[in-house]
């Protein structure tokens, strides 16, 4: 371990890669939400295969649903999927927060490969409600629901972020140990 990297018993990260990854993560986060809303990337086919697989979902449940484009129908309201929906922007932090954050590509990808399929999963389980409620219901209870759906699904992400930076500390605490109880070499 360099200088630069070295912690004192405790410390999660040094100063040094504390701000790397704080300058890392900013940039990338507004970089690729400049991009994507650019190019509408969270419009068009994402929102239509949110509602396609939220479409689906709800019929696994019993629910007469019929999905045209980016609409699905259940219940007597018909639910618009947009761009807020589909999650693309949460994803898309959580993707930045796990590369910007100094772990090995290994502990990155497989972060990324569990995460974000778990994480649009979530998202579109949370749409699940609105197709079963009937119009009243709606009407009186959207915004309660939308707060408590993003409550949850924020909670979501903060706990799969932290239980990844606790499982990479583990990691790199267990390999500092095993290389510190190595025999010196004799020369």
């Amino acid at each position: 371990m360099s200088p630069a990297t070295a912690q004192p018993p405790g410390r999660i990260l040094s100063p040094a890669q504390t701000v790397r990854f704080c300058l890392l993560f900013v940039a990338s986060v507004a970089v690729t939400t400049a991009v994507s809303v650019r190019w509408g990337v969270a419009e068009g086919s994402l929102t239509r295969w949110t509602a396609l697989l939220a479409g689906w979902m709800a019929s696994l449940q019993g629910l007469e649903i019929e999905v045209n484009g980016a609409t699905v129908y259940g219940g007597k309201i018909p639910v618009s999927i947009i761009g807020k929906c589909t999650g693309f922007y949460v994803l898309l932090t959580f993707a930045c927060g796990v590369l910007a954050f100094p772990a090995s590509w290994k502990q990155r990808v497989s972060a990324l490969a569990v995460g974000l399929p778990l994480l649009y999963l979530i998202s579109v389980v949370r749409i699940l409600p609105l197709l079963a409620i009937e119009y009243d219901e709606y009407v009186r209870d959207a915004l309660s629901y939308e707060r408590k759906c993003d409550a949850v699904y924020f909670v979501a992400v903060i706990a799969l972020w932290s239980w990844w930076v606790r499982t990479v500390l583990r990691e790199r605490s267990r390999s500092s140990v095993a290389s510190s109880q190595l025999p010196a070499s004799v020369d």
